[in-house]
């Protein structure tokens, strides 16, 4: 993967210069092995782009390289001051620089997809299912808007999901 970083760098370098004026100089961009649910991410606290390294190895170079494209789009939009989510904006610039229409790939990372999921449950019975465990004490928004101790929800179990 280190001969895949130093090819990240350059070309982030590159795509910094050539589409977005040098401004993301201060951010950062890195693979990550344990990504698995999304092709990329920026972190805007920390002024990071995260590469999902499986997703290089399933979809190649190309395919990342446009993923990059992508996060570098959210950074551009926060170094400016700008709502950096899927906003029109975002949407124009991401037509614009890429071509592509869609802002979703979950598809692609579908061989690394978790086949099971947290089942949690409130008093009242209302269910929820999350992909991680929950480590603090959360009571359902359902029930109420703020936290309510009267409405902890607790652990049932990992439930497989069925397609």
């Amino acid at each position: 993967m280190h001969e895949f970083s130093s090819l990240l760098a350059k070309t982030f370098r590159e795509l910094d210069i050539q589409l977005f004026q040098g401004r993301l100089a201060d951010v950062r961009v890195e693979f990550s092995e344990r990504m698995t649910s999304a092709a990329g991410r920026y972190f805007s606290r920390r002024k990071l782009i995260r590469l999902s390294a499986p997703y290089l190895r399933l979809h190649g170079w190309e395919k990342c390289r446009t993923t990059l494209i992508h996060e570098m789009i959210h950074a551009y939009l926060d170094v400016q001051g700008k709502p950096c989510g899927h906003t029109p904006e975002f949407r124009r610039l991401l037509k614009m620089l890429t071509g592509e229409t869609s802002i979703y790939h979950r598809e692609d990372m579908s061989p690394y997809a978790r086949r099971s999921r947290h089942l949690y449950e409130c008093p009242n019975g209302h269910r929820m299912y999350r992909k991680n465990r929950i480590r603090r004490t959360v009571s359902c928004g359902i029930c109420a808007r703020k936290f309510d101790p009267r409405y902890l929800i607790r652990y049932v179990g990992r439930v497989e999901e069925t397609s």
